[in-house]
């Protein structure tokens, strides 16, 4: 019996390949392991990392991430503070951002001024980005709760608010440009500032929702006269205009600053109405 056990032996290592003569591999052999289908799945393996990294660096062209860093750069002391801000601006009345005492004339704009969790006056991109989901969020539940809800549905809404969006944004430089071109206002500040809307919007939809479209509309009205004097102090100050908003007084060019942004502020009112219109009203 031990004989046949044995020879059963040297039949599975014959079968399997397997010798007495076998060593395990060694340090040495490992480019012999880098063969076939190893190396063909190395060499995919670094092709993705290649073009992942020449992906990000390609985006980091267009794309400071630094400075937007810099737009999230907020606390809940911040949060809370703001949101007062957006929606009851009145009684408010130094509108000056901070600026850093200290720095290096050669770094980008937005380093002059101290980050949102510093200064109340910063913009930022956490609440308008936040405000524009939940927007996104609520509509979605208004279509849900009437049983016509689908995917086709939010996007279209998110790529119609994109497209006002973009339209408001560029507006807003454009008129910065045209008015006040020795005005600090960067692309991400108007972006932020152009976010700023839906957080009315956002109170307004979901009071509408569960209380019906007057409430609606008399939120919207609050909330948007609120963003409106908001943005026309905080773009004044932008501009660099010193005489006072009521009394439009100086040159014919400050009039003309002073009435572009009246009108660009007063069409926050009418956007914040038209951009939920039509989604649950």
């Amino acid at each position: 019996q031990i004989g046949n056990i044995g020879q059963m032996g040297d039949d599975y290592r014959s079968e399997s390949g397997f010798d007495s003569n076998t060593r395990e591999p060694s340090a040495g052999d490992t480019g012999s392991m880098f063969t076939g289908d190893n190396a063909a799945a190395v060499w995919q393996l670094y092709q993705g990392s290649k073009f992942l990294g020449q992906g990000q660096e390609k985006l980091n062209r267009y794309i400071n991430f630094t400075t937007l860093r810099f737009y999230f750069q907020v606390n809940n002391s911040y949060v809370l503070n703001k949101l007062r801000l957006l929606l009851l601006p009145y009684t408010n009345k130094n509108w000056k951002r901070r600026q850093i005492e200290a720095h290096d004339n050669g770094s980008s704009e937005f380093m002059r001024f101290m980050s949102p969790k510093q200064d109340l006056f910063c913009p930022d991109l956490y609440i308008p980005l936040l405000a524009f989901v939940t927007y996104a969020l609520l509509v979605g539940f208004a279509a849900g709760r009437d049983g016509s809800f689908s995917p086709e549905l939010l996007s279209s809404v998110t790529t119609f608010s994109l497209v006002v969006f973009v339209i408001e944004l560029l507006a807003l430089k454009g008129g910065a440009f045209i008015f006040a071109p020795d005005a600090t206002l960067p692309w991400v500040d108007c972006a932020c500032y152009a976010g700023y809307k839906y957080v009315g919007i956002s109170i307004s939809y979901i009071s509408g929702l569960f209380f019906g479209y007057f409430i609606f509309l008399v939120l919207i009205a609050v909330t948007g006269a609120g963003m409106g004097l908001f943005l026309l102090r905080t773009l004044w100050e932008a501009f660099g205009l010193s005489s006072s908003i009521l009394s439009m007084s100086g040159s014919s060019h400050s009039k003309s600053q002073s009435t572009a942004l009246i009108v660009f502020s007063a069409l926050q009112i009418l956007l914040m109405y038209f951009l939920p219109y039509g989604s649950f009203l």
